[in-house]
């Protein structure tokens, strides 16, 4: 199997399992991992998308129960990759850390094409199951995805000029979610204070 599909010599077989099987791990013991892989100009991992019938069995509570602790963790992670940036002083370095990044992530477009559509037919299963009747109702849906996840990226990879701001907009995306499911939780949660008064940015250009 390609490298973004197995355990790589040095890695810790049990963790690398579960996040290739789609189980949820460490954010940051993942990122390390996926750093060391980067270094090493092999693919990054690409857990496998659970079908929604698979998680709706585990019991769905599992997904929405920790959220915030996982958008937490990956804020975490991206500020590790901005003080990463941040020490990169030669552009010529951060150009060399932009093309290993994007030959990481993107190097395999076949895997890359069926991790989304498996995604997509999660959030389709999620969205019929749970009210949404996406078969009548896909032009006002499209629009909901993009209001609550507006795009983060002007460009299709990464270059020493976009990546910090792609960085601080993801940050940024992971802390308004991370503040929105912690009211979630209140007992005397409402709409207004679970997604605020104000609307989400885009970040539209």
């Amino acid at each position: 199997p390609p490298s973004s599909r197995r355990v790589l010599s040095q890695e810790d077989p049990e963790f690398v399992e579960r996040a290739l099987a789609g189980d949820l791990v460490d954010q940051e013991g993942l990122f390390l991992v996926n750093c060391e892989r980067v270094k090493n100009g092999k693919g990054v991992i690409i857990p496998r998308v659970k079908p929604y019938s698979e998680d709706e069995e585990e019991g769905l509570d599992k997904l929405f129960r920790n959220a915030d602790e996982i958008f937490a963790q990956r804020m975490d992670v991206t500020d590790l990759i901005l003080a990463a940036v941040n020490d990169l002083n030669q552009e010529k370095t951060k150009e060399e850390l932009c093309q290993m990044l994007n030959y990481s992530l993107y190097g395999n477009k076949e895997m890359m094409d069926e991790a989304t559509t498996d995604l997509g037919q999660w959030i389709g299963d999620y969205l019929q199951d749970a009210g949404y009747n996406p078969h009548t109702l896909s032009t006002v849906i499209k629009r909901m995805v993009m209001t609550a996840l507006p795009p983060i990226a002007d460009d299709k990879e990464y270059t020493p000029e976009n990546l910090e701001l792609t960085l601080l907009r993801e940050r940024y995306v992971f802390d308004r979610y991370t503040t929105a499911h912690r009211n979630l939780q209140k007992k005397d949660w409402t709409f207004s204070n679970a997604l605020g008064t104000s609307s989400v940015p885009v970040f539209y250009s």
